[in-house]
């Protein structure tokens, strides 16, 4: 057994982590997968190794087999691999419908209609006031935008225990004397509660949430500024918002097009031009900096000389907080650690993987009681774990009521997006590399099952041949051709071992009108090469936007994507692609491969459909049939499902069909 001191890196190839017990957690993919991931005891043959994994079908890991964890844990269940083995062994139920015969050789195309990101349904706060346009914003706020000012403006100076709507405490008087009583679980205490300044803005992709955000900031330069003080803690109190996002340009971008000129002075603070002093942060409103560069200064070589930790902000804005997901991460550590009055965590996609998602927002702004951790899971994780799902639900409400803003997309008056699945067969050679790989990954799997002492590097393995069972979807043969003779290289240079999926994309592709713009994302940039050697055969220019363009270059990557006329296809990793990026231009977005966390494809898929696009969009799901890919899908279905129970404002967890989703939510909580 390796040192739990240690770092145990994640895989690269299927989203897994092997992490111990309050260690530190890298991935390749971070911070996309870093919620996969919490330190949950699943075993006693190796009390020393805490892990509960959370990518592939809740596939929990400590150096036992499979068999093993199925002995202890009867809620899981061991990974199935669909294939065509000639020993028998039985294919997974493909979850989708079938559109064409199995056994068709062309591509199958299905519309699957609305694909809702995964708290979709909840509705919050649709009757607010229109707050009014603040004077140095020379955009048009929508509706739903002035609203969400609202929202915030409530909020900002703190709720108030005799606000039903504001705060989650209400006073009582009782003949003991005052009592504050928490909505959340009904609870009284005699001590009054600090209160939370902020909240969780979490319409979804597409709303404009950085326009209003801008208008929250702008609203201070209408009031009147205070002086300059210390906090109670001694930290210098200053007048400017500090926004943490993961892209700086996109935002200064958005300062350009929607503020007057010169009246939001901003800078953006990152190592090649520090701020150096508070006599700069007086003159300045808006201050950009990026999740890296608060993590770089958290550290402790670095903390005491931080600027930006020796402040009071005037408030915190995170743009895509998820980031902070994973509470434990040195990213979440670093940026609860910052001072502020008010605190706002913007994200379309509040919960991934789990109720730890949310809870790590609920700590970053500070809403006490459940800005600690331990409390959100007393109060409410703990009774979906003791069967009572019911009770955790309508708590949940409650406390999501205070604190979130949630409204229906449909509310926004979008074109249309039309969602399609295209369904792709396997040649023979194909079929045939994959179902071995098939088949040596079954045998693997039943020698695990039948050594009790299998270490954790077995189940490692095991979850890496997962995700090249994935990746082979993609590659087809190419996946071959790393192993073999230069010639067999050579040929898939040339085009000749062009998977199948890869094929189906560029027909589907070269049927397109002439000049409509299309994006195109994989996880796996082997997969963008294999595209655009089949754009070049087929003389279609496209570029690329991945983790091999250097930051000062994808602002003109983009600018040059929308205004070109000859370059129609831009080629994205999720990595990279899938946040921050506005790219309404394009009308046709591909996904190459489904991803075990559905939030990951809708921020992909919300590049193009979201507020200033003026065309109807359309979006395509590329799946090759028979294959692991079904089993993606299948779990993507069940977070779908059980999240939107989870925020529904109109299910009472009442049904007979809500309480067996209620029981299922365990494995997540």
């Amino acid at each position: 057994m390796a040192d739990m001191n240690q770092l145990v890196p994640s895989t690269l190839y299927s989203n897994a982590c092997l992490v111990p017990h309050n260690g530190t957690l890298y991935s390749p993919l971070d911070p996309f997968f870093t919620g996969y991931c919490t330190s949950t005891s699943v075993g006693s043959h190796f009390p020393n190794f805490l892990c509960n994994f959370h990518g592939y079908g809740g596939y929990s890991v400590n150096g036992l087999s499979p068999s093993a964890i199925c002995q202890q844990l009867p809620g899981f269940q061991s990974p199935s691999f669909p294939n065509r083995i000639a020993d028998g062994a039985s294919s997974l139920p493909n979850p989708l419908t079938e559109v064409a015969a199995s056994n068709s050789k062309s591509p199958s195309v299905e519309d699957i209609g609305r694909q809702p990101d995964l708290p979709d349904e909840i509705r919050s706060h649709d009757d607010l006031e229109e707050a009014a346009q603040p004077e140095f914003i020379k955009t048009p706020l929508k509706r739903h935008q002035k609203q969400a000012l609202t929202f915030m403006l409530q909020r900002e100076p703190g709720w108030t225990s005799s606000d039903e709507e504001l705060g989650v405490w209400k006073t009582t008087n009782t003949k003991q004397g005052q009592l504050f009583l928490n909505r959340v679980t009904n609870v009284s205490q005699p001590q009054q509660p600090p209160p939370c300044y902020g909240g969780i803005v979490a319409d979804p992709m597409g709303f404009g949430k950085t326009l209003t955000m801008l208008a929250l900031a702008a609203r201070d330069l209408e009031d009147e500024k205070g002086e300059l003080v210390t906090d109670e803690e001694g930290y210098r109190n200053i007048q400017a918002t500090l926004v943490v996002v993961p892209l700086s340009w996109t935002w200064e971008a958005e300062l350009s097009k929607h503020v007057k000129d010169g009246r939001l002075t901003h800078h953006v603070h990152l190592r090649e031009d520090p701020l150096t002093s508070t006599e700069l942060l007086e003159k300045l409103n808006v201050v950009l900096t990026t999740y890296d560069q608060v993590r770089t200064e958290w550290k402790p070589k670095n903390r005491k000389t931080s600027l930006m930790f020796s402040v009071s902000w005037r408030r915190i804005i995170l743009d895509e907080a998820h980031r902070i997901r994973n509470n434990t991460s040195k990213t979440s550590e670093a940026i609860c650690a910052l001072k502020s009055r008010s605190r706002w965590a913007v994200t379309g996609t509040p919960i991934q993987n789990s109720l730890g998602d949310l809870a790590s927002l609920f700590s970053f702004i500070r809403a006490h009681p459940y800005n600690d951790q331990s409390r959100f899971e007393e109060d409410i994780s703990r009774f979906w774990k003791s069967g009572n799902g019911l009770e955790a639900l309508m708590r949940l409400k409650r406390l999501i009521k205070c604190l979130v803003l949630r409204r229906d997309i449909g509310k926004l008056g979008l074109p249309t997006r039309k969602n399609i699945q295209l369904e792709v067969d396997f040649t023979e050679e194909e079929r045939d590399l994959y179902d071995r790989k098939a088949q040596e990954l079954c045998y693997r799997r039943e020698t695990m099952e039948k050594d009790l002492n299998s270490d954790g590097k077995g189940i490692f393995n095991h979850l890496r041949e997962i995700g090249e069972l994935r990746r082979m979807c993609n590659s087809g043969l190419n996946n071959k051709t790393r192993h073999v003779e230069a010639n067999d290289s050579l040929q898939a240079q040339e085009g000749k071992n062009l998977s199948s999926k890869v094929k189906a994309l560029i027909e589907n592709i070269r049927g397109l009108p002439s000049g409509e713009k299309c994006l195109v994302f994989s996880s796996w940039t082997q997969t963008l090469d294999d595209i655009e050697t089949g754009l070049d055969q087929s003389s279609i220019q496209s570029m690329r936007f991945d983790g091999n363009v250097p930051q000062e270059e994808r602002q003109s990557i983009v600018d040059r994507f929308k205004t070109s006329h000859n370059v129609c296809v831009m080629l994205l990793t999720l990595a990279c692609g899938a946040e921050g990026l506005n790219l309404t231009e394009a009308t046709r977005v591909y996904l190459m491969e489904p991803n075990w966390n559905p939030s990951v494809e809708e921020q992909a898929l919300s590049r193009a459909w979201r507020i200033g696009q003026k065309h109807p969009v359309t979006t395509v799901r590329l799946l090759v049939r028979d294959s692991i890919e079904a089993e993606v899908v299948e779990k993507q279905e069940l977070k779908r499902k059980l999240t939107q129970l989870l925020f529904s404002s109109h299910g009472n967890g009442n049904t007979p069909e809500d309480q067996e989703a209620l029981k299922a939510l365990h494995p997540i909580v």
